[in-house]
């Protein structure tokens, strides 16, 4: 019981001597940031004065990388619109695949979640499985070298 008295007589010493030096070091704190007005009222004080500030326009020659405006946007100079259209549907595809990738995945990782402790059930499913995901892994490994030539 001793002990506890001089644990909160000493707490009590502590809180005492801290709370003043606490506020005082608070005060010091904002000197930089903040100014006292005349009634001794802390006021914000601006180094410059808040505003709206106009942005420069751009500059009318802005690309100096040989790139041309054809009204829909910033093209190469011998550009052939093909290319993209066959580009995108490349990549059209390899987004489909990898879905399709992923799709498989999770319904392999839900049907072990569910039947994991059924070896013949799990082998019989991976049966079908793997067959299917080296297929689409192939067409996308295909794909993705052709993208990259």
């Amino acid at each position: 019981m001793k002990t506890i008295r001089r644990v909160a007589a000493a707490s009590l010493i502590a809180a005492t001597i801290l709370a003043p030096l606490a506020a005082f070091a608070r005060d010091c704190d904002d000197e930089h940031e903040h100014d006292r007005d005349e009634r001794g009222r802390w006021e914000q004080r601006y180094d410059v004065q808040p505003g709206w500030v106009q942005p420069a326009p751009a500059p009318a020659t802005w690309r100096d990388d040989g790139l041309v405006w054809d009204g829909r946007g910033w093209v190469r100079q011998g550009y052939d619109p093909r290319y993209d259209q066959q580009r995108s549907e490349r990549f059209a595809e390899i987004r489909t695949l990898r879905f399709e990738l992923r799709r498989l995945d999770d319904d392999r990782a839900a049907f072990v979640a569910r039947w994991g402790w059924h070896p013949r059930k799990v082998a019989r499913y991976d049966a079908w499985y793997l067959p299917r995901r080296a297929e689409l892994q192939d067409r996308l490994d295909r794909l993705t070298a052709y993208a990259w030539r």
